[in-house]
């Protein structure tokens, strides 16, 4: 053993680590890693507060705050287990250096010694001086701990009172066996040692100090020890061990025990077991024994200065000692530890044992039975009997606290009355708990120590109770237990729950409380957690303005001031002005506002300014409460109308043209919108203004005119005041006319001409009207239009244009030219000019016509009858397609037999105009066509060639009767191929240009998709250009491959390039460069500037640690025509290496002074990254253009031989006459500099280079200062940058760890007896309203569709009318039956018959056209029309699954059967289960299903939905979560509908459905939330109001409308936008209650909505995209919001999204938490589930609980599977089991959960369709056959339901199982059943449409269905075919 102490200079070494910030918790943290390899102890002197540390090979003393003291070598030391005793190793034995591992270290206070013992000579300990362990110790060779490095060691001081003349303190040791050695068997399990010399304190001829485990079971049955204390008379050992002590029962795993023995007992006779658990964990982690707070102590009922053991457990990973990564917190206290050991005692004693079940530990009382009954007598103390029993009785607790994190040390403090926890885990961090009950506890705090190393168990905490000692593997960190200064305001720090902190209200801080000054004197003044008072704030500050020259008194309402010392007083401070003092009153304070000179000043625009209103005590000087107060000017106002509806109640004098705060200042008549709570306009309010005109007001150019503008509320001129004046403003010019008033309510300006010179057609000008020049009274626009522009078209003016002018302008044709009417000084004309062409287009066209043919000119005609039918192109009439007045019109042209060139003549009520321009008939030709070939998959560009295709105006092109569309048209035309079903050959190629068709029967062949088969290599620069070689098959299909990369998480697509095709198999693509990964580490620049330097060199060292680049891994696609199997390679053809890794470009370094000697050998280059992705074959080197041969290539240098002289053929540089070296890779180019050969001639540089050069030098040396300066800002700036996104990183980590704990508060608060969340502010009754909703469900009240409605949904779902779903009409014989009735009962009599009916169904199956629809139709068909006859409906049935089971036997899965609805016989099946199980549905399951619907409903209406997204706060479905936590409460309404009553409320959609009056509520009380949108109030208040009638007879809440009773009595609409709404950044939040300040209880009416509006367009964030909410799915839609006209809104309801366009969203932490991990949010869904666990058990219990006899036709079904299975060899049971659970729950049970709307009359939301949803997806899960696993990918329905899907997994197999051991149904029974059915099912349908629909069907595949009636030996005997035929000649349709 080696000492040795440090130097005085280590001591500044904590000094240095300490220097942190004020709200760090880490004070010091030690790192011994390159030291020690691990830390095993750590212990405390509570005399001089010391620590002592120790671990493999070394012990260190330390200071309290973790400075190096001492240090002593523990090892390695020479050894051999096997052989050496602890006294030694004799000289003879071998030994080897052996670590020595720590296992016991304790502190001995009363000798001063410290005690360590490793691992090392049988475990043999040394006691050391504790002043300074680095002075002489003593060995004590006594094997006393485990000698290996993993078995446990637990030991501690404590009392033993053995004699009666004394007692004294004695080491306890607890040790594993270990089989390492002989010397093991004589260490005992558990011994006492006296202190001195560590032997046994009793060693007796009958006592002996110990207790060993017996040698039979002592190498199996290996206990482990966890902990060990003593407490009052017995000391305690905490153990993990087996279950059993037998050998071979190692699978009933382990359990955790605490050990007792009494500390008087010498010989351990008293020594007890008992079981501990916690929450059924079985592993204990770690404990701890401590004496709890108050609060704690009380709830345990304990006294003073007991104590209670916290402990953390794990559960085990299967029957092994390994535990998970799970935890459990419980808490014993050691009064309830004690009573349970005396319990289980008594059992032995009393007879109700009779064994002592200790048959493992030696020396066993009474052989190990329980004495008799009664023979024992009184015992007062078993300390004094012989005991050594194992409890039968477990102590078991309820977990505190669970995490999904393992939890290995505990230690426990108290601060005031709280009980404080800490947990340290395996990952490294240390958890703060305050443990406020036995029963629970919270967590509020989680520090990162030591990440991903676990926390070893001797965590300690100092004497005064303020840091904790920390140790982990390899460190020691000192912890501060509070951090108060982290919180900077006491909503901060109260919130978080930390118990150390509290607010110091008067100083503004939070604290400690002893930091608080008179903390003591008045609660109020350090508030804390458990104080139950809130935070002082200023609830109300009246008046909270004033105007800027009123004196007032201000009064503050402050609650709960805390009372100051005498001679103190509280100030209030108005901003930057001076402190007053402030005057105490009943509800807070009192104070005057600043004198006016003190007042700040208002900004040049704004009417008011806002200063902070602060309270401050003149004891701390600082303020501690803070509001903000207006000072407001009316006098900025110069308007009446900015005036009275200003905010600050303002008051306008007419005749003073003035806005002033008091009335009294004024002269006569007064403005003002004071006591008027309505909303008012300017003019409703009384001021002066101009009434908007009805008309817009038009005024020609430069034409004399009047304007009459009509005014209200003018004032009356005073004596001396002038008139009337018009402002005309024009194109900013102002025109100053007088006015006068007319008739009282007309201002008449004066005549005046206006105009205007801007050449637009019209100009906007504006009028406004003064009075008394100044007094504004308002504004109006009007039009000035120009006539000539009006009638402008393309620069000319067109009459026909004029003419057709609106009247109200008044423009006329005179003298050529378009007028007002008043300029023409000739007679107007009334008829326009003969047409003038300017332009036509297209100018050629085929000869077969049908070209569409533009002609755009003048006088076109007045109206499109004037040139209908006299357009021609040459002499053939063009007919007339669309018309535009006078400018344009457009026609088709006819057909010619020869090519020419016609002219285009038009005419119109004044003659024919012939144009110039002519119109060229061309002959079209298709000759050839490129390439003839492309992919199966299309997208082939196909170039189509010949003479005149590009003529005419519209081509198309068909290749195999599939369109090719056009893309390009020049000389030839292009377009795309389009997909084809397989791989072959088409001929038919047909163009059709305008009338012209012509085709090419030239073969294109559709060639199977490329496949990629490999890609070599994977790795490029971040540049690109490296070649990448690609094996595959079919590359010459395609004309123009691309390679693409993409990043695999966005999918986005970062760059392409172009591949080439070498062979078909083989393609060669250069790689895509992609955005530089990241700064290099050595800046490119300065590398070019290291040239041959020293630093250069010592950079390419080989010795130099070249730092790693940086890489990024992307995926790899291809673009090959529309082939997407090689889009994404790693979706579809996973098994294909295709990822590359891009990684940065390398950097080769220029020659020094640009030129590099050459010898005539290697040329050398060197650089960074050379090789990273590149080889000798991608590097190209050029030397004068000649190539340079590659030989070697790494990381630093390359190394080429270039030519060996320099020769005639390189390129030469002009300035210096030498060859330019140049590296190439990829898309690279490195030019290096030139290459001087020996013997080349010498290098001169003229005396002008040199001064270059140094004039160069000079400035180099200039622009690196500047260089240097500006890096020396920027590097400034950055850190500034850091730190600020380090706080902003900070905060988002705290909301986090915020929203974190209070889902993890949710979750342990919960309450499974009672089934809700104790700590929920949201709905804290909700859980008894769901009892309460199901304790009053009447399932008699369940409104049931009929079946026929039900039928319609099942068989034609979406289809409200049809013919089919009309009943049938009975028929008479008389009725005269048309010939399509007769040939539909002809086709009746076929399809009933059993071979006609499979033939035809499996004919149409074959077609390839026939689509999966078509099968869903043709089933619903047949059921339709076989629904009378359910018995041959069964028996086709029946056959079709035979057939289908035989052909599912022979493929790949047959267990798929079913899964899917693919053929008509699995629709056929859905319709006829649904058929013939809507009794049973009806009877058992619509009850269940109704009120597992209504109660998610209910729940999800008890909390916030957002009326935008459609996210609810409670879901069972993730992506329907809303998780922002919103604050709301409940508001009551009392709704009346007295004044409205049902009938005038229109029911928009339901209008022919009677009505039910006697059904609605008049007055009703409707519960709803603050947050609730008006809409959303809407639909709970129609819900209750029409409660008693059908979702389809209530009227929309679109067709209603709320009006608030307030308390004035004043009548209020709502709404969900109006004037009232707030816009913010461009988002408008709907108006909520909370919005119009309802809370708590209101009066509502419900009356007749003015209008209704139906759809809603909203703009929402990029990320969301513009979308219309359909009103059947939103509660908003259709509310009646105030939209300003043309304006595309953006609005939100809850929450704000984020984006470019939403800002940064509006709920703080929440929200960023939110963003940030939305999964914090996900507890909520398990208790949503929670909540409603009973309704889904009920529903889970009606479909899979068997009934004694199951539905008939589910027996004789599954009867069929099971034998056509054995039939088929099937003998998995799995197979079967997936057939029978996709025919029946798959089919119809998770359907019916799904949509529920299928049997109920009800309206289901998005937020309860999405939770149904998940419980479907669920019941999916558990009908699979295959078991349930989950993990922590699994999707959340999984994980909420894990445990449901496994209960029902088995529910469904004992249901298969039960209905299969029923007797059989007979055929007699069923067919019984079925013809019931059939007579009840007559006339619910018209069977003769659905035979007409049918008969569409067989019409259309009429040729194969033939050709399979002919082929079949029975049709073919029955004549099916011909009778069909028949059918089809008496219809007139042929069949074939």
């Amino acid at each position: 053993m080696f000492c040795r102490s440090r130097p005085a200079a280590a001591l500044l070494l904590p000094l240095l680590l300490s220097v942190a910030c004020a709200d760090d918790p880490v004070v010091t943290q030690l790192d011994l890693s390159a030291e020690v390899s691990r830390l095993t102890h750590l212990r405390l002197s509570p005399g001089s507060g010391q620590v002592y540390v120790a671990g493999v090979n070394r012990i260190y003393q330390l200071s309290s705050t973790l400075a190096r003291l001492q240090e002593v070598v523990t090892g390695p030391r020479q050894d051999n287990p096997l052989s050496c005793p602890a006294s030694g190793c004799p000289a003879d034995v071998a030994t080897e250096p052996t670590d020595n591992v720590n296992k016991v270290l304790v502190v001995d206070q009363e000798s001063r010694t410290l005690l360590a013992c490793g691992s090392v000579l049988q475990g043999a300990c040394t006691k050391y001086d504790l002043n300074n362990i680095s002075l002489p110790s003593q060995d004590l060779p006594e094997a006393i701990a485990a000698n290996d490095a993993n078995s446990s060691t637990v030991a501690f001081i404590g009392p033993e009172h053995y004699h009666a003349w004394g007692a004294s303190n004695v080491l306890y040791v607890a040790t594993t066996f270990t089989l390492v050695g002989i010397y093991r068997n004589t260490v005992p399990a558990i011994s006492t040692r006296r202190l001195d010399n560590l032997d046994f304190a009793e060693r007796s001829f009958n006592k002996h100090s110990m207790l060993t485990v017996d040698v039979k079971y002592r190498d199996h049955f290996l206990v482990e020890y966890v902990y060990g204390f003593h407490e009052k008379d017995y000391a305690y050992f905490l153990t993990v061990q087996r279950r059993s002590h037998l050998p071979g029962q190692q699978e009933r795993g382990y359990i955790s025990r605490i050990v007792r023995t009494c500390v008087t007992d010498a010989n351990y006779d008293s020594y007890v077991e008992m079981t501990l658990s916690c929450g059924g964990d079985n592993l204990l982690q770690a404990a701890r024994v401590a004496e709890p707070g108050d609060d704690l102590s009380q709830d345990a009922g304990i006294l003073d200065g007991d104590r209670v053991l916290v402990a953390a457990f794990s559960p085990s990973q299967g029957f092994t000692n390994e535990p998970q990564e799970q935890s459990n917190v419980c808490v014993f206290s050691m009064k309830e530890i004690e009573e349970k050991f005396e319990e289980n005692i008594h059992m032995c004693f009393n007879g109700s044992m009779q064994y002592r079940n200790m048959e493992y530990i030696s020396g066993p009382i009474l052989d190990g039975q329980c004495p008799k009954a009664g023979t024992t007598g009184n015992i007062y103390h078993f300390c004094s009997e012989g005991l050594k029993i194992s409890a039968v009785h477990p102590l078991t607790a309820e977990p505190v606290l669970s995490w999904d994190q393992r939890v290995t040390s505990v230690a426990v403090t108290s601060t005031g009355r709280h009980t404080v926890a800490l947990l340290g885990t395996q990952q490294g961090t240390l958890k703060k708990v305050l443990v406020s009950s036995m029963r629970s506890a919270r967590q509020y705090a989680e520090l990162p120590v030591d990440p991903g190393s676990p926390v070893l168990a001797d965590m300690q905490v100092d004497l005064p109770g303020e840091h904790v000692y920390v140790p982990t593997t390899q460190k020691v960190t000192l912890l501060r237990l509070q951090t108060c200064e982290q919180y900077t305001n006491c909503t901060e720090c109260l919130q978080t729950g930390d118990p150390y902190c509290g607010w110091c209200s008067l100083e503004k801080r939070c604290t400690v409380r002893s930091e608080c000054g008179k903390a003591d004197s008045s609660s109020p003044r350090w508030l804390s957690i458990d104080a139950g008072q809130q935070c002082i704030d200023m609830e109300r500050i009246e008046p909270q303005h004033i105007a800027i020259d009123q004196q007032a008194q201000i009064y503050l309402g402050i609650r709960a001031l805390p009372p100051l010392r005498s001679g103190a007083k509280y100030q209030c401070v108005f901003g930057s002005a001076p402190p007053v003092d402030a005057t105490a009153t009943v509800r807070g304070l009192r104070c005057p506002a600043p004198p006016l000179s003190l007042r700040p000043l208002l900004a040049p625009s704004a009417d008011h300014v806002t200063v902070p209103l602060s309270v401050r005590s003149s004891e701390t000087k600082k303020d501690f409460v803070t509001r903000q107060f207006v000072y407001f000017d009316c006098g900025r106002h110069t308007t009446c109308g900015s005036c009275v509806t200003s905010q600050w109640q303002c008051s306008w004098c007419v005749y003073d043209n003035k806005c002033v705060n008091d009335n009294s200042t004024c002269h006569r008549h007064v403005v003002s919108a004071r006591h008027k709570s309505e909303m008012l306009s300017p003019s409703e309010l009384g001021c002066p203004a101009v009434v908007p005109p009805r008309q817009p007001i038009l005024v020609a150019d430069e034409v004399a005119h009047s304007l009459v503008l009509e005014v209200t509320n003018l004032p009356s001129p005073l004596a001396g005041q002038s008139s009337y004046t018009c402002v005309i403003v024009i194109e900013g010019r102002t025109v100053l006319v007088p006015g006068r008033l007319d008739a009282g309510q007309f201002i008449v300006c004066e005549k005046r001409t206006y105009f205007y010179r801007s050449n637009a057609s019209e100009l906007t000008a504006t009028a406004t009207v003064k009075w008394n020049y100044n007094n504004n009274i308002g504004s109006v626009n009007f039009t000035l239009y120009k006539c000539a522009l009006l009638a402008t078209h393309q620069g000319s003016e067109d009459c026909s244009l004029c003419l057709t002018r609106d009247p109200r302008y008044r423009c006329q044709w005179c003298g050529g030219q378009c007028r007002f009417s008043e300029q023409c000084r000739q007679n107007p004309v009334r008829e326009c000019p003969r047409p003038q062409v300017d332009r036509i287009h297209p100018r050629s066209g085929p000869l077969e016509g049908g070209t569409l043919l533009t002609i755009e000119g003048r006088n076109l005609g007045l109206h499109r009858n004037e040139v209908t039918g006299r357009i021609f192109v040459g002499r053939v009439p063009c007919d007339l397609v669309d018309y535009e007045v006078s400018v344009k019109v457009m026609c088709r042209t006819g057909a010619v037999t020869q090519p020419a060139e016609e002219t285009v003549k038009l005419g119109n009520s004044a003659g024919f105009t012939v144009s110039d321009i002519t119109f060229q008939y061309k002959r079209v030709e298709l000759l050839d066509f490129q390439p003839r070939l492309g992919p199966q998959s299309g997208g082939t560009l196909v170039t189509l060639t010949g003479s005149n295709l590009h003529v005419g105006s519209n081509v198309t092109v068909t290749l195999g009767g599939r369109p090719c569309p056009v893309t390009e048209r020049l000389d030839g035309v292009t377009c795309v191929t389009a997909p084809s079903v397989e791989p072959r050959d088409v001929t038919d190629l047909r163009v059709t240009v305008d009338g012209a068709n012509r085709s090419l029967a030239v073969p294109f062949t559709y060639t199977p998709d490329p496949v990629v088969l490999d890609i070599r290599p994977l790795k490029s620069y971040v540049s690109g250009g490296r070649p990448l070689t690609v094996h595959g098959r079919q590359f010459d299909s395609i004309q123009q491959p691309k390679i693409i990369v993409f990043n695999e998480t966005a999918l986005r697509p970062i760059n392409t390039t172009v591949c080439t095709v070498l062979t078909p198999e083989l393609m060669e693509c250069p790689s895509p460069a992609v955005p530089r990964l990241s700064a290099p580490a050595v800046p490119e620049p300065e590398l070019l500037r290291l040239g041959e330097s020293r630093a250069a060199r010592m950079y390419r060292s080989p010795d130099t640690q070249l730092p790693t680049p940086p890489q990024q891994e992307l995926q790899i696609g291809f673009l090959m025509d529309n082939v997407k199997g090689v889009l994404n390679l790693k979706q579809f053809s996973p098994e294909l290496e295709s990822t590359i890794t891009y990684v940065e470009d390398p950097v080769y370094f220029p020659f020094a002074k640009d030129v590099k000697a050459f010898s005539g050998d290697t040329l050398v280059i060197e650089g960074v990254n050379l090789n990273g992705a590149s080889d000798e074959r991608d590097t190209a080197v050029t030397v004068g253009g000649v190539p340079c041969n590659v030989t070697t290539l790494t990381a630093t240098q390359l190394v080429c031989v270039p030519p060996r002289r320099q020769s005639d053929g390189m390129l030469l540089s002009e300035q210096t006459g030498l060859p330019l070296v140049q590296v190439t890779v990829g898309n690279l180019r490195f030019p290096l500099g030139h290459l001087q050969y020996d013997g080349a001639g010498p290098f001169k540089l003229s005396g002008e280079v040199i001064a270059g050069i140094a004039a160069g030098a000079v400035v180099l040396v200039l622009a690196s200062l500047l260089i240097l300066l500006v890096y020396r800002r920027k590097s400034t700036q950055v850190e500034r940058e850091y730190k600020r996104i380090q706080i902003q990183m900070d905060t988002l980590e705290n909301n986090i760890r915020s929203e974190c704990k209070q889902a993890f508060a949710a979750m342990c608060t919960w309450d499974s007896r009672r089934g809700r969340d104790t700590l929920a502010a949201a709905s804290p009754d909700l859980p008894a309203q769901l009892s309460s909703l199901a304790a009053t469900f009447n399932p008699d009240e369940v409104d049931c569709l009929e079946q026929r409605e039900f039928l319609v949904k099942v068989l034609f779902p979406g289809i409200a009318e049809h013919p089919i779903l009309s009943r049938q009409r009975p028929s008479s014989p008389t009725s005269p039956r048309t010939s399509l009735d007769v040939a539909m009962l002809q086709l009746e009599q076929l399809v009933r018959n059993q071979h006609f009916l499979v033939t035809v169904i499996d004919t149409m199956e074959r077609q390839k056209d026939f689509s999966i629809r078509d099968r869903v139709t043709v089933a619903s068909l047949l059921t339709v029309i076989l629904m009378t006859n359910m018995e041959y409906l069964t028996t086709v049935l029946h056959q079709l699954l035979v057939r289908h089971i035989s052909r599912i036997a022979r493929s790949r899965h047959p267990h798929l059967m079913l899964r899917r609805t693919e053929t008509v016989m699995e629709k056929l099946l859905t319709n006829w289960i649904s058929v013939c199980l809507y009794g049973h549905i009806r009877e058992r399951l619509s009850s269940r299903l109704y009120l597992l619907t209504k109660a998610i409903k209910h729940q999800i209406s008890c909390g916030p939905v957002d009326a935008v997204t459609l996210e609810a706060h409670y879901s069972l479905a993730e992506e329907r979560l809303l998780r922002p936590q919103i604050e709301h409460n409940s508001v009551t309404l009392l709704v009346t509908t007295e004044e409205t009553p049902y009938e005038r409320i229109p029911c928009n959609d339901y209008q022919s459905q009677p009505r039910h009056y006697e059904d609605v509520i008049h007055k009703v009380t409707v519960h709803a939330l603050d947050c609730d949108s008006i809409s959303q109030v809407k639909q709970k208040v129609v819900d209750a109001v029409f409660c008693g009638l059908p979702a389809s007879q209530r009227p929309s809440h679109h067709c209603v409308a709320l009006v608030w009773l307030t308390a004035d009595g004043q009548r209020t609409p709502l709404a969900d936008e109006d004037a009232t709404s707030r816009t913010v950044d461009g988002w408008r939040q709907i108006n909520t209650l909370s919005h119009y300040g309802i809370n708590k209880i209101a009066t509502m009416f419900l009356v007749q909505a003015r209008e209704t509006v139906r759809t809603k367009k909203y703009n929402t964030p990029s990320s969301v995209g513009s979308f219309s909410l359909p009103s059947a799915f939103s509660p908003l839609v259709g509310s009646n919001i105030y939209v300003k006209p043309g304006a595309e809104i953006r609005v939100y309801h809850l929450v704000r999204p984020e984006g470019p366009a939403g800002g940064g969203g509006g709920s703080g932490g929440q929200e960023t938490a939110a963003r940030a991990v939305p999964e914090v949010f996900l507890t909520r869904l398990l208790a949503t589930k929670a909540m409603l666990q009973p309704f889904i058990d009920t529903m889970a219990s009606a479909l899979l609980t068997p009934d004694e006899e199951p539905p008939p036709v589910v027996k004789w079904l599954f009867d069929v599977l099971d034998e056509e299975a054995e039939r088929q060899g099937m003998d998995q049971p799995d197979i079967l089991h997936a057939w029978k659970a996709n025919c029946l729950p798959l089919r119809m049970w998770a359907n019916l959960i799904r949509r529920p709307e299928l049997i109920f009359d009800l309206d289901k939301s998005p937020a309860v369709e999405s939770s149904l949803t998940v419980i479907s997806q669920s019941l999916v899960e558990a009908c699979l056959p295959t078991p349930h696993t989950i993990s922590k990918n699994s999707p959340s329905h999984k994980l909420v339901f894990a445990k449901d899907i496994g209960r029902w997994q088995c529910m469904v197999g004992d249901y298969f199982e039960s209905v299969r051991s029923r007797p059989p149904v007979s055929d007699q029974d069923l067919a019984v059943l079925l013809q019931q059915l059939s007579r009840h099912h007559a006339g619910q349908f018209d069977a003769i449409a659905a035979l007409k629909e049918l008969y569409i069907y067989i019409t259309k595949y009429g040729e194969p269905i033939a050709q399979a009636l002919d082929s079949e030996p029975t049709c073919q005997q029955l004549f099916f075919s011909s009778r069909l035929s028949n059918i089809a000649a008496s219809l007139e349709m042929p069949i074939c």
